[in-house]
């Protein structure tokens, strides 16, 4: 929506819808602030656990410091197996073994997948699988459509929710990237439009 804005502000017919609906983004978050007492608490939890996301230090049920711990015990055995991996069956166990030393007392609820694409296939297949995923992430932005930067920039989210979930290690999360990059894509370069 944001970057919606952007494009709607710059075109002259639109300039003023674009203005309006930047602001309304900007608005949006800030009257939810003060009238929305979970979201200023969900703010506040955000600011207090962000030091702890920055050190990369585990706080017990943490969504945030679960993740990072699952980031840097994830790198980890991705070096340690590099070229070939420890294969996608063998993930869980490896970051099992890996976790208490890196974070004692940890809970076994907290042992997490590395919550980052990459991590998963580095982890898994090491290089080749380090290498694949990116010419599969890569790969939309050498594709030309009639909307270019729409194009790029929902391959641009993807490429980043890829960089913070695990979303292709779902079902849902598999049909959501495909059926949606098809769709676009589909439409982007159909001729009758």
């Amino acid at each position: 929506m944001f970057v919606a804005g952007i494009l709607l502000s710059v075109r002259k017919k639109s300039r003023w819808k674009g203005i309006g609906l930047l602001c309304i983004l900007v608005l949006l978050p800030v009257i939810a602030y003060y009238s929305m007492p979970s979201f200023q608490n969900r703010v506040r939890f955000f600011v207090y656990e962000f030091d702890f996301f920055k050190r990369a230090a585990y706080i017990p049920s943490s969504n945030d410091a679960v993740r990072m711990a699952s980031w840097k015990t994830g790198a980890i055995v991705m070096n340690e197996n590099m070229p070939y991996g420890v294969g996608f069956g063998d993930i869980s166990r490896r970051m099992n073994e890996r976790y208490p030393v890196l974070y004692p007392g940890m809970k076994e609820a907290d042992m997490i997948l590395p919550a980052n694409e990459w991590l998963i296939y580095g982890v898994g297949a090491g290089l080749a699988g380090l290498l694949v995923l990116t010419l599969v992430v890569l790969l939309p932005f050498f594709i030309s459509t009639r909307e270019a930067f729409l194009w790029r920039l929902s391959a641009a989210i993807f490429g980043f929710s890829f960089a913070v979930d695990i979303g292709l290690e779902v079902q849902f999360g598999v049909f959501i990237y495909v059926f949606i990059t098809l769709w676009w894509w589909k439409w982007l370069t159909a001729k009758n439009i």
